[in-house]
């Protein structure tokens, strides 16, 4: 890279943006990314526990059908599901180092997680 008439790593000026980039606004990407797949599960988990909720009658081919479908649905979304988790457990020990918390809304969607499971 050139910056000027000199190159990017001669001047510490020229290095900030591509640090800025690595050390704030990745793990911020990676932190919404995270926030976006835990609303997602939650909504998933609400609409599968309305679905399952419904009375099935005997006979009810219809029904018997869409519990097979929910139940493919939730088969599906399990690896997804489970590898969502690892980064979330790393960003909490990395929080806690610097005796910080996860932000209230992902407290939030964790509960409406684990008390639905």
């Amino acid at each position: 890279m050139v910056c000027g008439r000199h190159s990017c790593g001669r001047h510490g000026h020229c290095l900030w943006p591509s640090w800025f980039v690595a050390v704030i606004v990745e793990p911020r990407r990676e932190w919404m990314k995270l926030c976006c797949s835990l609303k997602d599960l939650a909504a998933f988990i609400k609409e599968v526990d309305t679905e399952l909720a419904k009375p099935l009658e005997e006979g009810d081919y219809d029904a018997l059908v869409n519990i097979i479908r929910i139940l493919w649905r939730i088969k599906d979304r399990q690896a997804a599901t489970d590898e969502m988790f690892e980064p979330l457990k790393q960003a909490i020990e990395l929080l806690k180092i610097y005796n910080q918390d996860l932000p209230d809304e992902v407290h939030t969607h964790l509960q409406v997680v684990s008390c639905t499971c």
